[in-house]
């Protein structure tokens, strides 16, 4: 009698799934404004680039929930560049807030938007690329 060994993948850890959640979220986002753009007198430009880059996080965020390394790296790359304009555009906020008479509200809510951003780009970085997900997605 011959015994076979099963090499199975690891169980998805819980981090990706709220990773993986999150990210989608900000997909349909973009996809949502994209369709809304028009009505808002937004460059059609402007709105073909939103999305593609909405069905590209969620097309590679679904890759990356199914274990693909390719995915993984594309929803980054990605997620990098959605979070790095939203930051570009709260520091104009923030810039522009300062030398205007608008209330601490607005200030509030653009230094929020930063934070969050910075953040969120950290903790996807940090957790996509860790130790656990490196055996989740090898």
């Amino acid at each position: 009698m011959s015994n076979s060994i099963k090499l199975s993948k690891p169980n998805r850890p819980l981090f990706i799934w709220i990773v993986t959640a999150v990210n989608i979220i900000f997909a349909v986002i973009l996809l949502a404004t994209s369709f809304k753009g028009r009505q808002w007198g937004i460059p059609a430009a402007q709105i073909a680039f939103w999305a593609l880059l909405g069905l590209g996080i969620c097309v590679s965020t679904l890759l990356t929930w199914f274990g693909s390394r390719y995915g993984r790296n594309a929803m980054l790359a990605l997620i990098t560049i959605y979070l790095g304009l939203v930051l570009l555009q709260s520091v104009q906020g923030i810039t522009w807030a300062a030398n205007s008479t608008h209330g601490d509200g607005y200030m509030i809510r653009v230094v929020g938007r930063a934070v969050f951003a910075v953040l969120w780009l950290i903790a996807n970085y940090w957790l996509l690329l860790g130790r656990r997900a490196r055996i989740f997605f090898a």
